[in-house]
Protein backbone atom coordinates (compact mmCIF):
# COMPACT_ATOMS: atom_id res chain seq x y z
CA UNK A 1 0.00 0.00 0.00
CA UNK A 2 3.21 2.28 0.83
CA UNK A 3 4.61 1.79 -2.25
CA UNK A 4 1.07 2.19 -4.59
CA UNK A 5 0.71 5.53 -2.63
CA UNK A 6 4.24 6.64 -3.12
CA UNK A 7 3.87 5.73 -6.74
CA UNK A 8 0.93 7.56 -6.97
CA UNK A 9 2.36 10.87 -5.65
CA UNK A 10 5.35 10.80 -8.14
CA UNK A 11 3.00 10.32 -11.20
CA UNK A 12 1.09 13.21 -10.12
CA UNK A 13 4.40 15.46 -9.29
CA UNK A 14 5.70 14.60 -12.93
CA UNK A 15 2.07 14.95 -14.65
CA UNK A 16 1.25 17.90 -12.65
CA UNK A 17 3.64 20.81 -14.36
CA UNK A 18 2.65 19.43 -17.57
CA UNK A 19 -1.50 20.17 -16.69
CA UNK A 20 -0.72 23.52 -15.89
CA UNK A 21 0.97 24.43 -19.28
CA UNK A 22 -1.71 22.92 -21.47
CA UNK A 23 -2.90 25.95 -23.39
CA UNK A 24 -6.29 26.42 -24.37
CA UNK A 25 -7.85 25.05 -27.76
CA UNK A 26 -8.84 28.20 -29.98
CA UNK A 27 -12.07 28.94 -31.12
CA UNK A 28 -11.05 29.68 -34.43
CA UNK A 29 -10.72 26.30 -36.01
CA UNK A 30 -8.49 27.88 -38.38
CA UNK A 31 -5.96 29.07 -35.79
CA UNK A 32 -4.92 25.30 -34.99
CA UNK A 33 -4.77 23.89 -37.95
CA UNK A 34 -1.47 25.73 -38.82
CA UNK A 35 -0.52 27.98 -35.57
CA UNK A 36 2.37 30.09 -36.78
CA UNK A 37 4.49 29.54 -33.65
CA UNK A 38 4.75 25.87 -34.20
CA UNK A 39 6.39 26.52 -37.48
CA UNK A 40 10.27 26.43 -37.63
CA UNK A 41 12.14 29.85 -38.57
CA UNK A 42 14.33 28.85 -41.43
CA UNK A 43 17.53 30.77 -42.20
CA UNK A 44 20.01 31.27 -45.39
CA UNK A 45 23.46 31.85 -44.42
CA UNK A 46 25.22 33.21 -47.59
CA UNK A 47 29.18 33.00 -47.45
CA UNK A 48 30.78 35.65 -49.78
CA UNK A 49 34.65 35.03 -49.84
CA UNK A 50 35.62 34.63 -46.02
CA UNK A 51 32.30 36.81 -44.81
CA UNK A 52 28.64 35.46 -44.19
CA UNK A 53 25.53 36.97 -43.30
CA UNK A 54 22.45 35.12 -42.45
CA UNK A 55 19.20 36.07 -43.95
CA UNK A 56 15.35 34.79 -42.58
CA UNK A 57 13.92 32.84 -45.09
CA UNK A 58 10.48 35.08 -45.15
CA UNK A 59 9.75 36.50 -48.72
CA UNK A 60 11.85 36.14 -52.25
CA UNK A 61 13.07 39.63 -53.11
CA UNK A 62 11.87 40.64 -56.54
CA UNK A 63 8.76 38.46 -56.74
CA UNK A 64 4.96 40.26 -57.25
CA UNK A 65 3.54 38.07 -54.83
CA UNK A 66 4.39 36.87 -51.37
CA UNK A 67 5.38 33.62 -51.77
CA UNK A 68 7.31 32.06 -48.62
CA UNK A 69 10.71 31.26 -49.46
CA UNK A 70 11.89 27.56 -48.27
CA UNK A 71 15.45 25.81 -48.36
CA UNK A 72 14.94 24.77 -51.69
CA UNK A 73 15.32 28.50 -52.33
CA UNK A 74 18.65 29.02 -50.41
CA UNK A 75 21.24 29.09 -53.19
CA UNK A 76 23.47 31.48 -54.89
CA UNK A 77 21.09 33.46 -57.00
CA UNK A 78 19.47 34.04 -53.76
CA UNK A 79 22.11 35.24 -51.69
CA UNK A 80 23.47 37.22 -55.12
CA UNK A 81 19.82 38.89 -55.54
CA UNK A 82 19.79 40.82 -51.72
CA UNK A 83 22.74 42.86 -53.58
CA UNK A 84 25.15 42.14 -50.12
CA UNK A 85 28.12 44.39 -49.31
CA UNK A 86 29.94 41.42 -48.42
CA UNK A 87 29.03 39.99 -52.02
CA UNK A 88 30.29 42.90 -54.22
CA UNK A 89 32.08 41.73 -57.16
CA UNK A 90 31.14 38.03 -55.76
CA UNK A 91 31.19 35.64 -58.94
CA UNK A 92 28.73 32.08 -58.37
CA UNK A 93 31.77 30.30 -57.60
CA UNK A 94 32.76 32.73 -54.80
CA UNK A 95 29.24 32.25 -52.67
CA UNK A 96 28.31 29.50 -50.64
CA UNK A 97 24.94 28.89 -48.98
CA UNK A 98 23.16 27.11 -46.06
CA UNK A 99 20.01 26.64 -44.93
CA UNK A 100 19.11 25.83 -41.10
CA UNK A 101 16.51 26.21 -39.51
CA UNK A 102 15.76 27.10 -35.23
CA UNK A 103 13.11 26.84 -33.45
CA UNK A 104 11.17 23.77 -34.10
CA UNK A 105 8.71 22.18 -32.89
CA UNK A 106 10.87 19.15 -32.13
CA UNK A 107 12.99 21.31 -30.11
CA UNK A 108 10.89 23.14 -28.07
CA UNK A 109 8.81 19.92 -27.30
CA UNK A 110 12.56 18.44 -25.77
CA UNK A 111 13.20 21.55 -24.07
CA UNK A 112 9.52 21.75 -22.43
CA UNK A 113 10.23 17.66 -21.57
CA UNK A 114 13.09 18.26 -19.61
CA UNK A 115 11.55 21.48 -17.91
CA UNK A 116 8.35 19.47 -16.76
CA UNK A 117 10.77 16.46 -15.40
CA UNK A 118 12.56 18.87 -13.32
CA UNK A 119 9.94 20.31 -11.97
CA UNK A 120 7.68 17.37 -11.38
CA UNK A 121 11.04 16.10 -9.39
CA UNK A 122 11.27 19.39 -7.21
CA UNK A 123 7.33 19.02 -6.79
CA UNK A 124 8.36 15.37 -5.51
CA UNK A 125 11.34 16.10 -3.52
CA UNK A 126 9.07 18.51 -1.66
CA UNK A 127 6.00 16.31 -1.31
CA UNK A 128 7.95 13.05 -0.31
CA UNK A 129 8.78 13.95 3.05
CA UNK A 130 5.20 14.88 4.14
CA UNK A 131 4.08 11.57 2.53
CA UNK A 132 6.53 9.36 3.84
CA UNK A 133 5.32 10.67 7.68
CA UNK A 134 1.42 10.56 6.65
CA UNK A 135 2.42 6.93 5.36
CA UNK A 136 3.67 6.09 8.75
Amino acid sequence: MKQRLQLLFLWLALIAPALCACRTIPSNHSDFTNPPSLAATSFCKCTCFSNSTIIPLTNIPGESTAKKATCNDCNRQFCLSYNLPICKDAKDADVFTTCFQRDSTKDQLIVFTFIFVTCGLLIWATVRPYAETYLE
